[in-house]
């Protein structure tokens, strides 16, 4: 393709001669390195072929070959060496370009209370994402390199991300990233139940207990074992009064280990055994409705 007004293209202020934003194409030999240290950036490495040993703060010498993908949030200093002759394309930017899908992502993040280590296998690289990166080294071959034009591909990735891989896949594809997003009470809010202790919770944020209940002490004023405590109080309050579920259910349901157990935490909040609490309720009821 001849390119019409090639210099008015190269001498525009939006366009990209040497910038860490945007895509870039890289053809290295075996048994070179590579170091990537800005650490204020999020980064999308393609793949395309050969094979690659990938270090950061995050994992050491994870390989990963031709025809996959890999995410790597902010903060991460990257190591490369390059195992066989490759080729791949890095795409370097500061934010999530488009709020739907940012908006999607925490959401399935929080709703699939996606919890534990973070997974660095990458994706596969499917047809459409490969698709896009041809239409790339298209224009890099053609010196189009419009900052617009970059963030408009970048856009076309997630929809086709979208598109053709499982919203759990993009979930933990993009869970570094989601780690620093999603909001410390949304992170609490989804997992509180899932665990029996405060020092449990803690782990899961992947953070001291010291730091944690600082955390937790900053966006709920109040502790996280009172705060838990409430929780539970007022979840089994309401099975009691407003339902007619089992006790064996809700001994199992919030970890009771014995019926007296039960029995005891019941009479400390409430100040009756459980099964007193019931029929007081349905007694109020009864009045009421008579």
């Amino acid at each position: 393709m001849k390119v019409l007004y090639l210099t008015e293209h190269l001498s525009c202020t939006n366009y990209l001669s040497n910038t860490n934003n945007g895509f870039n194409r890289y053809t290295l030999k075996a048994n070179e390195d590579f170091t990537i240290q800005h650490k204020d950036l999020h980064f999308l490495f393609f793949f395309k072929t050969g094979k690659i040993e990938i270090s950061c703060n995050e994992f050491e010498n994870k390989v990963y070959e031709g025809d996959s993908m890999l995410f790597l949030a902010k903060g991460n200093k990257i190591k490369g060496k390059i195992i066989t002759d490759s080729q791949f394309t890095l795409v370097c930017f500061e934010k999530h370009i488009n709020l739907c899908d940012k908006a999607m992502l925490e959401s399935l993040y929080i709703k699939q209370k996606i919890i534990g280590d973070r997974n660095y296998d990458g994706l596969p690289l499917r047809t459409g994402i490969k698709k896009v990166l041809e239409s790339v080294d298209y224009y890099l071959d053609n010196k189009l390199s419009c900052k617009h034009l970059h963030l408009l591909k970048l856009q076309e990735v997630f929809f086709i991300l979208r598109a053709e891989y499982k919203k759990k896949e993009l979930v933990c594809f993009f869970k570094p990233m989601l780690d620093q997003t999603v909001s410390f009470e949304d992170f609490v809010l989804a997992n509180y139940k899932r665990v029996k202790t405060v020092e449990e919770l803690a782990e899961l944020y992947n953070c001291s207990q010291r730091t944690f209940n600082r955390y937790f002490q900053e966006t709920f004023n109040d502790s996280p074992y009172n705060w838990m405590l409430k929780q539970k109080s007022e979840e089994v309050r309401e099975l009691l009064i407003k339902t007619k579920t089992p006790f064996k259910t809700i001994i199992e349901d919030y970890n009771f280990s014995s019926p007296s157990h039960f029995s005891t935490f019941c009479r400390a909040q409430f100040g009756l055994p459980p099964r007193d609490v019931r029929k007081r309720a349905q007694k109020i009821k009864s009045d009421s409705d008579n």
